[in-house]
């Protein structure tokens, strides 16, 4: 079961969802690619997956996906 949560940064917050292994003894934190966010159906599949083996997740938004934009901006 996913926990959402926010992290606080210097412009703002990310979104997160965090994901928490039963005697968990790895920690992973795990980044979207452009165009898919924390919640997108692999994302949220891996992670499911992974906690099996006793590895937390941290899944996040990028702050131009929070922003509502599908790409980020250019350099």
């Amino acid at each position: 079961m996913s926990q959402e949560i926010l992290i606080p940064g210097e412009d703002g917050h990310l979104s997160a969802s965090l994901d928490v292994a039963d005697d968990a003894y790895a920690f992973l934190i795990l980044a979207h690619g452009s165009g898919a966010g924390k919640d997108h159906d692999f994302m949220t599949g891996f992670a499911s997956a992974i906690v099996q083996h006793r590895v937390s997740v941290l899944r996040f938004n990028f702050p131009y996906m929070d922003a509502g934009k599908k790409f980020p901006d250019k350099a």
